[in-house]
C-alpha cells in the first residue's frame, strides 16, 4: 500500500471534530497556566488514551527547580499560583488591571510570590528612583536590567508584537500576551503583569501626566522545586518493536491552538490508525507509533534521553498549532523541514501529504529548520522530524487563544496527513519510500582537499559529540555571564546545525562546508572559534586527527 493509499483510508477516519473537542479539554486545564493544572492536563491526555485503547500508556515525571539542565536547557521552577491581582490608582479611584482569577494570562509566569498586599508607586523606566516600584515598559533585557539595578519590585506591560498581515496595532486591544520568558531565570522575587492594550494607553497618559501612579499588588502562591510531567502512549509495532516514530507535541502552554491542538491532532491520529486496524483496513505497522507529550524542548530532552533512551527512532513529526481557523486567525501553516543532515524521505513525505489533503484555500508554506520540540531529529536521538506550525497568528501566546479560533477542518487536513506520515514511516522502508518520493541517494562522502593554512587546521579538527544532545542554550552559563558572549545559540538555527553533522567522521572543514551550503553564510575562522568553544564548554570533543605515514 502506497502513502496515498494510506492517506485515503485514514481522511475517512480521522475525526476533525473530534480532534477539536479534545482540543477544548486540554485548554479548560491550560488556560490557568500553572503546574498544577499542566498535571491535570497530562493525567487527562493518559486517560483518554487509555480509554482509547493505546499501549503502555504511562504518566512520567521530571525533577525541575530553574537549575537542572536537561541537554543544554535549564528546567523551569514549579509554578503555583490561587490568587493574584493588580489595582491602580486612577481619575480618583481603584482600577484592577490584572486578576489572575479572570483571565491568567495577565499575570506572568513565575511571577514570585509576595507574602501578603504590597502597596506601592508604578513608573517608567526612566524614573529617578525606581526602589520599590512597579515599572511600566516592555519585556526587554534592558527593563530587567533596570528594575534590578533599581531594585524596583516588577512589570507591568501592555506589550504586545505587531506581525505583518498578522496583527497591526488596531487589533488585540483588550487581549492579554503571555509571557512565560521574561522571569524564567529572575532570582530576585520580581512580579510582573501583562495588560492589555486599551489599559496600556491609559496608563501610558496617566503617567505622563503625573510621573508615577499609586498601586498595590499581590501574588500568593508557590516558586520553587517541584516536577513536571509527560504523558506517552503507543501503538506497538509487530515486527521492529524496537524501532519507533513518534509524534511530539508540547503540553505547559496557554491556547488552545498552541498547543492543545498540536496534542489532540496526535491523538486523533493513533485513534484513527487503531480504528482501521481493528477494522482489518490496515495491518498492524512493523514499528511502533508513539506520541509523547510534555513541557517543550525541556521535556523532549528528559523524555528522550531518560526513558526513550534505547529506543531507534526511524522519523518523527512535532504538530505546534495546527488546528488555526486560518481566516480568524491570519495565518499561514509552515513545514519546517528537518536537517539537510537527515534523510531526506520525511520532508517530502509530509510535504506531498499535506499538499494533497489540504484544501484548495488552504495556506501552506514550507521553510528550513527551526528550533522547536523537533529537536528529537539531532542524530543522538534519531528520528528525522519536520515540524508543523501555524506561526505567527493574531493570537498567539494570549488568552484569547480560544476553542473558537480552531477549525474542525484544519485539524482534519493536517492532522489526517499526519497519521498517514505515522503509519507510512512505522509500516514501510525507507528505501521504499525513497522510491515513491523519487529521491536519489546522495553520493559517497569524498575527502575535501584543504586550500590554505586555515582550511588545513579545520581538516585536522575531528569534532565528537558528546552526551548532550538536542540544540544549545548556554544556559549552563551564568546569565550575567552569557549576555556578553559572543555565539548566542538559544533558538537558533545557524548555530545548532552545523553540531547536527558531527559524526566523529567528518572533519571540521567537512562540516563547514555542509553547513555553509544549509545554514550559512559562516567564516571559516569564526566557525573554528565556535567550535573551539563548545570544547571548552564540555558541549563537543574536539580531536585533532592523526597522520598515520606511509611505507
Amino acid at each position: 500500500m502506497t502513502p496515498d493509499q494510506i492517506h485515503s483510508l485514514l481522511s475517512k477516519a480521522y475525526s476533525g471534530k473530534n480532534a477539536k473537542t479534545i482540543t477544548g479539554s486540554i485548554a479548560s486545564f491550560s488556560r490557568h497556566i500553572t503546574h498544577p493544572w499542566y498535571e491535570k492536563s497530562v493525567r487527562w491526555c493518559a486517560q483518554i488514551m487509555k480509554r482509547y485503547g493505546f499501549d503502555s500508556v504511562r504518566v512520567l515525571s521530571f525533577p525541575i527547580d530553574g537549575k537542572k539542565l536537561y541537554g543544554n536547557w535549564k528546567s523551569p521552577r514549579y509554578w503555583a499560583v490561587s490568587r493574584a491581582y493588580l489595582k491602580v490608582y486612577i481619575d480618583g479611584q481603584w482600577r484592577t488591571m490584572a486578576d489572575y482569577s479572570k483571565i491568567a494570562t495577565s499575570l506572568f509566569v513565575y511571577a514570585a510570590p509576595t507574602n501578603g498586599e504590597i502597596t506601592g508607586e508604578l513608573a517608567l523606566p526612566d524614573a529617578p528612583d525606581l526602589k520599590g516600584k512597579l515599572v511600566f515598559a516592555d519585556p526587554t533585557s534592558a527593563t530587567y536590567n533596570a528594575i534590578a539595578e533599581g531594585k524596583a519590585l516588577g512589570i507591568a506591560t501592555d506589550f504586545a508584537p505587531n506581525w505583518p498581515g498578522v496583527r497591526s496595532d488596531q487589533d488585540f486591544r483588550n487581549g492579554r500576551r503571555w509571557d512565560n520568558g521574561f522571569l524564567f531565570e529572575d532570582r530576585k522575587g520580581l512580579v510582573g503583569f501583562s495588560l492589555s492594550r486599551n489599559q496600556g494607553d491609559l496608563i501610558r497618559e496617566r503617567l505622563r501626566q503625573r510621573g508615577s501612579l499609586p498601586c498595590k499588588f499581590r501574588v500568593d502562591g508557590y516558586l520553587g522545586k517541584g516536577r513536571m510531567y509527560c504523558a506517552t502512549g503507543c501503538i506497538k509495532g509487530s515486527e521492529k518493536t524496537g524501532e519507533e516514530v513518534v509524534s511530539v507535541a508540547h503540553l505547559y502552554e496557554v491556547g488552545a491552538n498552541d498547543n492543545g491542538s498540536g496534542v489532540a491532532a496526535s491523538i486523533e491520529c493513533l485513534r484513527a490508525i487503531q480504528q482501521l486496524i481493528r477494522e482489518k483496513k490496515l495491518l498492524q505497522p512493523k514499528r511502533t507509533i508513539r506520541v509523547v507529550f510534555a513541557f517543550e524542548i525541556i521535556g523532549m530532552l528528559a523524555y528522550f534521553f531518560g526513558p526513550g533512551k534505547k529506543t531507534r527512532y526511524v522519523a518523527g513529526i512535532n504538530p505546534d498549532m495546527v488546528g488555526e481557523d486560518q481566516k480568524k486567525c491570519r495565518s499561514v501553516l509552515n513545514i519546517y523541514q528537518a536537517p539537510a543532515s537527515n534523510p531526506e524521505f520525511a520532508n517530502k513525505l509530509i510535504i506531498r501529504l499535506l499538499s494533497n489533503s489540504a484544501g484548495k484555500k488552504f495556506r501552506l508554506g514550507i521553510h528550513p529548520f527551526m528550533v522547536n520540540d523537533n529537536v528529537v531529529t539531532d542524530p543522538l536521538i534519531g528520528a528525522t522530524c519536520p515540524a508543523l506550525i501555524h506561526i505567527r497568528d493574531q493570537f498567539y501566546h494570549s488568552n484569547e487563544d480560544t476553542i473558537d479560533k480552531v477549525s474542525e477542518k484544519t485539524l482534519h487536513w493536517v492532522g489526517s496527513a499526519m497519521a498517514a506520515y505515522l503509519y507510512a514511516t512505522a509500516s514501510l522502508e525507507q528505501d521504499d519510500l525513497d522510491r515513491f518520493l523519487g529521491i536519489v541517494l546522495p553520493v559517497a562522502e569524498k575527502p575535501i582537499k584543504p586550500e590554505n593554512a586555515l582550511e588545513k587546521k579545520a581538516g585536522q579538527l575531528v569534532p565528537r559529540r558528546t552526551h548532550v544532545g538536542g540544540t544549545f542554550t548556554f544556559e549552563h552559563i551564568a546569565p550575567e555571564k552569557r549576555t556578553s558572549l559572543k555565539f548566542h545559540a538559544s533558538w537558533s538555527p545557524k548555530w545548532n546545525l552545523p553540531v547536527f553533522w558531527v559524526n566523529g567522521k567528518r572533519s571540521l572543514l567537512d562540516i563547514f562546508r555542509k553547513a555553509s551550503h544549509e545554514s550559512g553564510p559562516y567564516k571559516l575562522e569564526e566557525f573554528i572559534e565556535y567550535f573551539t568553544f563548545l570544547a571548552r564548554e564540555k558541549l563537543i570533543q574536539l580531536k585533532i586527527r592523526q597522520h598515520t605515514a606511509k611505507r
